[in-house]
């Protein structure tokens, strides 16, 4: 009983802390990169909304970001923001909070190389 309460009580400190952290901008960006593999052409997925590396691709892509070619196999790093990344990186405040209302995923400024 008891003891379970305890535990998601000390996890949702920690969660709490990090969200904090995160928006105070103590942690370094690398520390939230998330990457995955594109499976097949991000053209060729059926429905792109819910999987933010093929968004990423699709982006990349669209904006003609020359430094890969974002094709079946590409690794897509990318970083999941509760604002868009054109508002993050124009904020001239660090520490202003993301707004809630919608979630996109970010392309990160660096790509590593697949593991």
């Amino acid at each position: 009983g008891g003891e379970i309460e305890s535990v998601v009580a000390d996890v949702l400190d920690i969660l709490r802390k990090t969200a904090e952290d995160a928006r105070a901008g103590k942690i370094p960006l690398g520390k939230l990169l998330i990457t995955k593999q594109l499976t097949r052409r991000p053209e060729d997925y059926p429905d792109p909304k819910g999987q933010p590396h093929v968004i990423v691709a699709l982006r990349r892509r669209a904006r003609g970001d020359g430094r890969d070619a974002m094709t079946q196999g590409s690794v897509v790093p990318f970083v999941i923001c509760t604002q868009s990344a054109d508002s993050i990186f124009s904020s001239s405040s660090p520490s202003s909070s993301p707004s809630p209302s919608s979630s996109s995923p970010s392309p990160s400024s660096s790509s590593p190389s697949p593991s």
